[in-house]
């Protein structure tokens, strides 16, 4: 039993000395970066600066079309989690009309989608009762 307290309290303790080090204000000091450039952007693509893990690295940035799935940024146990490799092209916006759809890029000023209660009764709204 006392062993198993004491690799719990290794791995919560590794986790927090993980997070506490992810993006210091002197780590990009250590990063060494490749020499990218805006022309090196593939087409759909755009050059962000700053883009990379903790902001030390230029990267290229997929642009997404309206109605692409977005938002698959992969959380990992360092503070932030992994940068995105893509983003919805402006004025698109990430966003999910209800909690069980998936994030697409949309217009941000579009409404959600109309569905007829008759015709997709399995769809879940508030505004039907049968």
């Amino acid at each position: 039993m006392m062993k198993l307290i004491l690799c719990s309290l290794i791995v919560i303790v590794s986790i927090i000395s993980t997070d506490a080090i992810a993006c210091t204000k002197d780590i990009c000091n250590s990063v060494k970066c490749r020499g990218l450039e805006p022309k090196d952007c593939e087409p759909g693509s755009v050059y962000k600066r700053h883009g990379g893990f903790c902001g030390c690295c230029p990267v290229c940035i997929k642009l997404l079309k309206e109605g692409q799935l977005c938002g698959g940024r992969v959380q990992s146990l360092v503070r932030g989690g992994s940068p995105p490799t893509s983003e919805c092209e402006p004025p698109l916006v990430c966003k999910s009309f209800s909690s069980g759809q998936p994030l697409k890029c949309t217009d941000p000023y579009q409404s959600p989608p109309f569905y007829d209660p008759i015709e997709y009764p399995e769809y879940p709204t508030d505004c039907y009762t049968k």
